[in-house]
């Protein structure tokens, strides 16, 4: 997360460098000390997509349902042993946020991984879960049960688990991620819209007859409107429909055309 986000920083806005940035990047302030602002420092251009996620048993646990789960650790205050992909991540973060609305108690074990988590689940090592749908072949293959998952609807895969909204718990997650690009670039694409404005003026009042197009030197990609819910943060409302994606961006170079 912070690789990406960090080399935003010292990328130039010219429209070639972007970066996939998930969710964790906006956690980094409270976890790590930076000189940048994740809200302020990029540039969001569009949401991308987001995770399933579900709570999930051993197949021979006797918590059969979310209920029986959080009976016993209401019983147990602490003792409920659970996994999830590490320390800070969604699922861990997610599952403290449910644990505290239910006001019960869990005992939260970090692992690197969907494939480290399954082993520790898959050995006995835990008694419930948290992960994105990575499980899914073991829910299939009847290793492992789900007890909710945790989008606004259920699963077309696991129509028949109810989400945490349905089983009174107001929480949705699914971690949703997008791509960004370095702070500037929309300053960049308004003058290299302005800058294609000018030069079509220039080369209609000085040739009028002549079909001219702009050199080739810098190619800026074409963005159209998006709404993104990545962090509230404006997305690129569009592309400049008068400029070619061939404009020369340095204002200070002559303006100069090619007859077809």
């Amino acid at each position: 997360d912070k690789m990406t986000a960090q080399a935003l920083q010292i990328a130039q806005p010219d429209g070639y460098t972007v970066g996939q940035i998930p969710l964790g990047v906006f956690r980094l302030p409270y976890t790590t000390k930076l000189a940048w602002d994740p809200v302020k420092d990029i540039n969001y251009v569009i949401n991308v997509t987001g995770y399933a996620f579900g709570v999930t048993v051993p197949a021979d646990s006797k918590f059969k349902t979310w209920a029986d789960l959080v009976a016993w650790a209401k019983a147990h205050p602490g003792e409920l042993t659970y996994g999830s992909t590490g320390t800070f991540t969604s699922p861990h973060l997610t599952m403290e946020l449910v644990a505290q609305k239910l006001g019960i108690q869990l005992l939260h074990v970090p692992y690197k991984g969907s494939a480290e988590l399954a082993q520790a689940m898959m050995g006995g090592q835990l008694m419930a879960g948290a992960d994105s749908t990575g499980f899914a072949p073991l829910v299939e293959s009847g290793k492992l049960r789900v007890l909710n998952t945790w989008g606004e609807k259920r699963l077309e895969k696991f129509p028949d688990v109810p989400t945490l909204k349905e089983l009174g718990v107001d929480v949705v997650q699914n971690s949703p991620f997008g791509i960004g690009a370095p702070r500037g670039i929309r300053a960049r694409r308004d003058e290299h819209c302005a800058l294609a404005r000018r030069r079509r003026r220039h080369a209609s009042s000085s040739s009028p007859a002549a079909s001219c197009r702009p050199v080739a030197s810098f190619r800026y990609p074409r963005v159209r409107r998006t709404d993104s819910d990545l962090t509230g943060c404006s997305p690129f409302r569009g592309r400049c429909a008068e400029a070619s994606p061939d404009v020369r961006t340095d204002t200070d170079a002559p303006i100069a055309c090619a007859r077809r």
